[in-house]
């Protein structure tokens, strides 16, 4: 997610290639394979990549600018589910029923 000009990681998946290679939530990423990237150059270059492939992370922790190398592993499709509490307020039926709409 992209603050203000920063492009700083929200979640880590453990398990994940970048997990396994030491990026964290927190961590302000500054150039990809040595090019300063904001959200957009970012999501398009690695959208360019493959599984296998090889990207260098310049990323700043707490202020330590460090360059973690990741193997980058398949990409992983999530699904999602929306169902019915056991026992809805009012509140929670009417939610529910708006987003069915």
């Amino acid at each position: 997610m992209q603050e203000e000009a920063q492009l700083i990681v929200k979640r880590v998946y453990a398990g994940s290639p970048a997990y396994e290679h030491g990026l964290n939530a927190g961590d302000e990423i500054v150039a990809l394979d040595n090019m300063r990237v904001t959200k957009d150059f970012f999501n398009a270059r690695m959208a360019e990549k493959k599984p296998g492939d090889l990207v260098n992370l310049t990323i700043f922790r707490f202020d330590d600018l460090s360059t973690l190398p990741i193997k980058l592993g398949d990409r992983r499709e999530s699904t999602y589910r929306i169902v019915p509490v056991a026992a809805p307020t009012a509140v929670q039926r009417q939610i529910y029923a708006n987003w069915l709409r």
